[in-house]
């Protein structure tokens, strides 16, 4: 009676210890297939972060690329001081015309080298060096715009960038001096 009893035991146990490795061969693969979909997922959304991205910085530079188009067709229509009735009447305006002046970027009088909005940012600096939150409200342009001119300008040569407590300045070169005089 007593070694049933034993055997009943042995087998008990060894019922319970097959089925609690089961059980946990069984959660061992599923936690494997769980990291392996949550890694996919992740991959998936990283791709897809990164295309929506470089499609936000794709229209970022066309949103630049415009407008600077749209300043320098300002700068023209100023600079041709055409008048444009309040109907919309555009045929004043030569496209042949305009198109040639934005594209050679001409300014009777000065220098090609810069744009109006340039040339403008450039004599705004000819007193005193300025930080680019006076730069900014002094053109009455967006800070992202007035930082990409104020790096180009750099890239030229026109303008130098400085560090000083008050934070970041930018000054005149004397290239940039020689194209205000």
């Amino acid at each position: 009676m007593i070694s049933v009893a034993v055997d009943v035991i042995l087998i008990s146990i060894t019922g319970y210890t097959i089925v609690i490795g089961l059980l946990s061969f069984w959660f061992m693969i599923r936690m494997r297939l769980i990291l392996r979909q949550q890694k996919e997922g992740a991959e998936l959304l990283g791709h897809m972060v990164s295309s929506i991205y470089d499609s936000i910085n794709d229209k970022e530079r066309r949103i630049v690329d415009l407008m600077y188009r749209t300043d320098l067709l300002e700068t023209t229509l100023r600079r041709q001081r055409v008048t444009i009735e309040a109907e919309g009447d555009w045929s004043k305006v030569s496209r042949r015309d305009v198109r040639r002046d934005v594209m050679l970027n001409i300014t009777p009088g000065r220098s090609n080298k810069v744009s109006e909005t340039e040339f403008r940012l450039l004599h705004s600096l000819a007193e005193k060096p300025l930080r680019v939150s006076e730069i900014t409200r002094s053109m009455g342009k967006s800070r992202e715009h007035t930082s990409r001119m104020l790096g180009k300008l750099v890239t030229k040569g026109l303008l130098e960038r400085l560090s000083t407590e008050a934070g970041i300045m930018y000054a005149l070169t004397d290239g940039g001096k020689a194209v205000v005089m």
